[in-house]
């Protein structure tokens, strides 16, 4: 019967310069929401490494030289843009005797984690990949950032430490780690790594996004060099974007035209001390008023990103055909100025907002032309 167990991951410190809506903490891949944001606050994380095959929904799996096989899983092959992406990473020993496998160090292919502490222990780990890839082409994608960036670390203590060899019993995923142990050292090679979101920016400053529509490509790699390449694709609920206004049904069609991103210094691409100073202007492109509007702008090539607030409320709402305007330095940035959108970096711009009639609206705008 195999053993199994619980880890505990580290100790986690959540930076007081976020800002979010009180609530639950979970920490993962997951949704997080920050209380009391006027002080740091600790967490511990917990992952099962008691991982699932998911029937085969969505599973393959490859065999090294080495007698090992490195088997991947995913719970579905197609989800919602605010599902949970279960995936399950196994390193299963197909020989029937005892397989003494020394670390190798031979990954494929950077950013493979299981959780907040990386790969941990366990000699593989996962990467999700915006796109469609396969093993040839993997090098020139970065995986996405499943684990909050604002989140400083500490702790993640193995029960091994300066693991030299991974011992694995017969036919099995049940390995005993060669090394300098400060705890049980025999430990099942399975995890769980469920992913609601991902981040987009740098430490402090990272904002969470869900899955936008599209193929998503998921990698697993061991330290011996093995891979497995699964896919998964996001689609909305239905074909067509309706928003109803006025009792009048309005297809594809975004409530909010984005007019220009002009650097209001025009400093004509040039990077100046302490960042560009960048406008946006929008304008309401449909018949109901707008009583609230935020726009991220990310730079795509950092990701750093930056938050504008308009004003827009209730009490004062964008009204059909109107614009407003909002201008703020990008410290840091490397915006440039090239009318009518900028963009000597490219970037995107992540815009939500409420209608009048109760109506919510987000999406993900980016310049078709520089």
């Amino acid at each position: 019967m195999k053993n199994k167990i619980r880890v505990i991951l580290g100790t986690v410190l959540f930076l007081s310069m976020l800002t979010a809506d009180c609530g639950k903490i979970t920490i993962g891949a997951t949704t997080d929401h920050v209380t009391n944001v006027t002080s740091t606050s600790a967490a511990t994380q917990t992952i099962s490494t008691t991982a699932t095959n998911f029937n085969g929904v969505n599973s393959a799996s490859n065999k090294s030289s080495n007698g090992l096989s490195l088997e991947l899983s995913l719970d579905s092959q197609t989800y919602k843009p605010d599902d949970t992406i279960n995936m399950a990473i196994t390193e299963n020993n197909t020989l029937s005797k005892t397989n003494n496998i020394p670390v190798m160090d031979k990954w494929q292919i950077a950013g493979l984690s299981v959780g907040i502490c990386g790969t941990f222990f366990y000699p593989f780990g996962i990467a999700v990949l915006q796109g469609d890839y396969d093993a040839d082409n993997l090098s020139i994608a970065k995986p996405l950032t499943l684990d909050n960036p604002n989140m400083i670390v500490q702790g993640c203590l193995p029960p091994v430490i300066n693991i030299t060899a991974y011992d694995f019993e017969p036919s099995s995923d049940i390995a005993t780690l060669e090394g300098n142990a400060i705890g049980s050292g025999t430990i099942e090679m399975s995890a769980e790594v469920p992913a609601s979101s991902y981040w987009v920016g740098g430490f402090s400053k990272a904002v969470q996004q869900n899955f936008e529509p599209g193929i998503y490509t998921v990698v697993g790699g061991d330290e011996w060099g093995n891979l497995v390449v699964l896919h998964f694709t996001v689609t909305n609920t239905t074909t067509t974007t309706t928003t109803t206004i006025n009792n009048t049904s309005q297809q594809n069609q975004e409530p909010i035209e984005v007019i220009s991103v002009l650097d209001a210094d025009e400093t004509g691409g040039t990077v100046i001390p302490g960042g560009p100073n960048i406008e946006i202007t929008l304008e309401n492109d449909v018949s109901e008023p707008i009583i609230s509007l935020a726009v991220v702008l990310v730079e795509n090539v950092e990701f750093s990103s930056w938050n504008y607030t308009f004003d827009v409320s209730s009490s004062l709402p964008l009204l059909p055909n109107k614009t407003v305007s909002a201008t703020q330095r990008l410290i840091g940035g490397g915006f440039g100025g090239n009318p009518p959108y900028g963009g000597v970096v490219p970037y995107s711009l992540t815009i939500s907002g409420s209608l009048q009639d109760g109506s919510t609206f987000s999406f993900t705008w980016e310049p078709t032309s520089n």
